[in-house]
């Protein structure tokens, strides 16, 4: 069921009326009437050295697109995060596979790499494949095969990704995600997240990190969104893709956070949460889970801001 504007308003005002948390919407966001511009935003405490650096590349004057890459790739440089790059929690078979997608709005230009071993920078080698081949997307030994063609080395798994599983099973509660975006002063938006996936998962699992219109997806004509959560929930609702659609039907970034999510727990059957930010400077954020701290960046604010 797709929940139209008027019956997610009422519901809301029924779950507020009862004094119920609703679970769409536990966490305070940032007003939909406020413009950022230009803007960097992403999810969870790590998601801070990625601002810090893409604000800067912004404030430099170059691409939004460069904003991403750069910042993304600050927190999968930090072997000490277990979510994220090579420092990630490994697979059932011991071995660290990394996902990560790059989106550049104009022209709908996306790339992504799935199941990548050995290299540190995925979401470098995503951005290559968008810029250089005629694909979006590589994955296992093929995306291996091509970031050494490309110049990326090989480095083997770092402090956590050295770790024996702690389960065989996948748990959805186990990892995180840096999904970020950035907004230009023109409009121009980009977007990108990166992971190590499931901690226990299959050999070759792709989550919704991988894929475009999942778990990021951008339109410099409407907005962009990056998502971080149950991976197979995300992709069965083509989540990124959906928050989009919801934006250009309310121009409300935070109405189509919280649509979305809700969307995510009943048809997708499982958790998680995202950001949207639209051609404006306007931003939102939505979670089903009991915490996604999302901070962002501009140089319109006097400091840092951050909800959770």
């Amino acid at each position: 069921m797709i929940i139209s504007r008027r019956k997610f308003l009422a519901r809301t005002a029924i779950v507020t009326a009862t004094g119920t948390v609703a679970r769409l919407s536990a966490a305070p966001n940032p007003s939909t009437e406020e413009r950022y511009k230009p803007l960097v935003i992403s999810t969870w405490p790590f998601g801070k050295a990625a601002n810090d650096v893409a604000i800067k590349v912004i404030e430099e004057g170059r691409s939004p697109l460069d904003a991403v890459e750069e910042g993304i790739s600050v927190v999968e440089a930090d072997r000490s995060n277990p979510s994220v790059g090579l420092g990630g929690r490994p697979n059932s078979a011991s071995e660290v596979q990394l996902d990560a997608c790059i989106m550049f709005g104009p022209g709908h230009k996306g790339g992504s790499v799935g199941a990548l071993e050995g290299i540190a920078h995925p979401i470098s080698v995503a951005r290559r494949i968008m810029e250089i081949t005629p694909h979006v997307m590589l994955v296992g030994e093929g995306a291996h095969q091509f970031a050494l063609a490309q110049g990326f080395g090989a480095e083997a798994p770092g402090k956590s990704g050295s770790k024996t599983p702690q389960s065989k099973s996948a748990d959805s509660k186990n990892h995180d995600t840096i999904a970020l975006l950035a907004l230009g002063r023109d409009g121009t938006i980009a977007g990108g997240c990166s992971t190590s996936g499931l901690a226990g998962k299959l050999p070759g699992r792709v989550g919704d990190s991988a894929l475009v219109g999942c778990g990021t997806y951008a339109d410099s004509t409407l907005g962009g969104v990056s998502c971080t959560g149950d991976g197979e929930a995300i992709i069965r609702v083509v989540l990124a893709r959906r928050a989009l659609e919801y934006l250009k039907e309310a121009d409300d970034p935070d109405y189509a956070a919280k649509v979305a999510v809700d969307l995510l727990v009943e048809e997708g059957r499982g958790e998680g949460g995202l950001i949207v930010v639209d051609w404006r400077g306007r931003i939102g954020s939505a979670h089903s889970t009991a915490l996604m701290p999302v901070g962002w960046m501009s140089p319109t604010l006097s400091e840092p801001a951050l909800s959770f």
